[in-house]
């Protein structure tokens, strides 16, 4: 049997690399990328974290310093990182079709059917593609198990002399450098079992790869005995080539200023939903509970009010129209006047596949009907027109409860309007 060969490759900073693709301006400075309504830094660039500026520190907290070293903040930009993101799965998927998509900016990839391939100069030969094609520094770990490529991968990005690429398939090199990692670095070793671990005299990865199986498996559970198995060379822990469908959708954000009306909470809400629409058709799923939530500001000395109300669809549905209705219907009976709103959102339960729904008892259902065609047809036309080229008017048109986003860089690859502009 073939050794498996597992390869992660990681975006470097990847909310900070894709402002930089289209502003080299960046390049070199401390970039900062700050949550919704501007509250906190959710990504900073390798300058940035030199200063000492960590992702969750509120704004305002570091603000005089980040004027004083010229750090260039921007608001989060999710429509353009996701279609970056995408861009970078793409390239993978042409270099294996085992790939797992762990997240927004990771993938894990496995090559063990690639026998004649040297490894390590594949590694810089998918580095180099991604960096050519989108713009964006990635790093890429190479090993025999998926929590030792976690661990060749973070080696790489901390070690320029890699050029990127780790290969940790072999079992000296392991060996050595596993005595160097600390336990709370591996991955799925959290923080209450690292200071189990450390009681118990294991403060490195090696150590743990080496402590009694009968222990491991009493005190951090079957889990813990994967990773040690892995940190050992055998693989536990499989690719997962298809994600599992969700269980819960939820759409929401909080608002950029108190929102007091009826009005300006149902525009938001209709939003929303809209958008929990969308991602249920993307997973060609439907379905059949919504939930609609609402409250004030905990954190401000103000009358407080918060509620929730749930309700059955007719039938298992992706359709935009009907969740918006009944959302909107729901929204009513919860709302009351006279205070601060600073969020409102739903939640979509009961998610099955299409495929997988049937009609209720009047013969309704959504798979194959005119309304399925109608959603198909509205989605097209905003994947190539651009995002909200088509509407629903109950979402309105100002917007002004909008999060606050100060520092929004355009959506350059996903809107006609907001294509990058090059002066010669």
């Amino acid at each position: 049997m073939r050794s498996p060969v597992y390869v992660l490759v990681d975006c470097n900073n990847f909310y900070a690399s894709c402002e930089r693709v289209f502003n080299p301006e960046l390049n070199g400075k401390p970039v900062v990328v700050l949550s919704n309504n501007d509250g906190c830094a959710v990504a900073c660039s390798k300058e940035a974290k030199a200063l000492g500026i960590k992702v969750g520190t509120p704004i305002f907290e570091c603000k005089g310093m980040m004027e004083g070293h010229d750090v260039r903040i921007r608001s989060s930009n999710y429509t353009l990182y996701g279609d970056m993101s995408e861009r970078v799965m793409q390239i993978l998927m042409g270099f294996t079709p085992e790939i797992e998509i762990y997240s927004i900016d990771e993938a894990f990839l496995r090559l063990d059917g690639l026998a004649h391939k040297d490894f390590l100069s594949y590694g810089k030969t998918i580095r180099a593609k991604v960096q050519r094609w989108t713009g964006i520094p990635v790093s890429i770990g190479i090993a025999p198990t998926k929590t030792l490529a976690k661990l060749a991968n973070r080696y790489a990005k901390k070690h320029p002399e890699t050029e990127g690429v780790f290969d940790l398939r072999e079992e000296d090199s392991r060996k050595e450098y596993l005595q160097k990692v600390d336990v709370s670095d591996i991955w799925g070793i959290g923080f209450q079992y690292s200071k189990l671990l450390k009681k118990y005299s294991i403060n490195t990865a090696w150590e743990l790869s080496q402590a009694p199986m009968t222990w491991l498996r009493k005190n951090l559970t079957v889990k813990g005995l994967r990773t040690a198995w892995e940190l050992k060379g055998f693989p536990c822990i499989s690719l997962e080539e298809t994600r599992e469908a969700k269980q819960g959708i939820c759409s929401s954000r909080s608002f950029g200023r108190p929102v007091k009306t009826l009005r300006d909470l149902q525009e938001a809400l209709s939003s929303y939903a809209s958008i929990g629409a969308e991602k249920l058709r993307s997973e060609h799923s439907v379905a059949s509970i919504i939930g609609v939530f609402l409250g004030t500001n905990p954190f401000k000395s103000e009358p407080q009010y918060s509620n929730y109300y749930s309700a059955n669809l007719a039938f298992p549905t992706a359709e935009s129209s009907l969740l918006i209705h009944v959302a909107l219907r729901s929204l009513q009976k919860i709302f009351r006047t006279g205070f601060s709103y600073k969020k409102v959102g739903i939640f979509l339960f009961g998610i099955v596949p299409e495929r997988d729904s049937s009609p209720n008892l009047f013969g309704q259902f959504y798979q194959g009907s005119k309304s399925q065609t109608l959603m198909e047809t509205f989605d097209q036309i905003n994947q190539r027109m651009g995002r909200d080229t088509l509407r629903f008017a109950s979402s309105g048109i100002s917007n002004e409860w909008q999060m606050r986003r100060e520092y929004l860089t355009d959506k350059f690859t996903t809107n006609w309007q907001e294509l990058l502009e090059i002066v010669s």
